[in-house]
């Protein structure tokens, strides 16, 4: 807390927070101390990322939390992690997919600036035209869900969310502290807003790529290639299953294959 405070009385422009210790503990002196941090900081106006954080990545400053984040020009995609591991982990993977990002916040405890905050500032980031999130909770369901709603009109946002069990959702409560919600709901809300949920960091990437180089369509039909009949059976039960309609072709379409 006193090193906030001193951060206060320089006119710092913002705090990245590292330390971990906090409410995320479970103990009272944790909760203590983060509550100290939040008063000092919004009482002086002053941003900050975390605690219990990696901090923040940015391509073309250099600003970076890794050695493996690439750094320079370009860049449309940007992540948005309640973990610090799993935000590296989407960077360094989008990157090797040739998919460079331009900002990654790791936000940690979202005590003060929380995951709302960053979802409005990347809505109105003129460098980022796609988001992905890892969640674990939001600490303002409702403004959060209004925020979603605006942004997937505009930006595609591709939601991972962790502590979707109960001993993940245990879990999520010692590692940030947050509040898991009941999953029919959690997936209720991506649904009317419009962002695509993932359940794993290979489907975020996978969802990445295809809105990134593939074309857009408003359509839900699609045409399955297979090599075997039990290859066919399983590619129309998952697109099925993720919402696409899978037509039986007309006659004519078999006569001209």
């Amino acid at each position: 807390p006193f090193i906030v405070a001193d951060a206060v009385k320089k006119g710092v422009g913002g705090v990245a927070m590292f330390t971990s210790g906090f409410v995320e503990t479970g103990e009272e002196l944790g909760a203590q101390l983060q509550e100290k941090i939040v008063t000092a900081a919004r009482e002086g106006g002053l941003p900050l990322v975390g605690p219990n954080c990696m901090g923040v990545y940015n391509r073309r400053l250099g600003v970076k939390f890794t050695n493996n984040q690439e750094q320079g020009e370009g860049g449309e995609i940007s992540v948005i992690s309640q973990s610090g591991t799993h935000g590296i982990a989407i960077t360094v993977g989008a990157q090797h997919l040739g998919l460079p990002i331009t900002r990654t916040i790791s936000i940690g405890n979202a005590a003060v600036l929380n995951e709302a905050d960053y979802l409005e500032y990347l809505r109105d980031d003129p460098d980022t035209s796609v988001i992905v999130m890892y969640l674990e909770g939001v600490r303002d369901g409702r403004r959060f869900a209004k925020l979603l709603r605006e942004v997937t009109k505009v930006k595609p946002v591709i939601i991972w969310r962790g502590g979707r069990t109960k001993a993940g959702a245990k879990a999520a409560q010692s590692h940030t502290a947050s509040l898991a919600s009941d999953d029919a709901i959690w997936d209720a809300l991506l649904r009317q807003a419009g962002a695509i949920s993932a359940d794993s960091l290979e489907e975020a990437l996978d969802v990445l790529q295809c809105i990134v180089r593939l074309p857009r369509s408003s359509k839900r039909g699609l045409a399955l290639i297979a090599m075997t009949g039990g290859q066919s059976v399983a590619i129309t039960d998952q697109f099925e299953k993720g919402g696409f309609d899978v037509p039986e072709l007309e006659q004519k379409s078999y006569d001209k294959l």
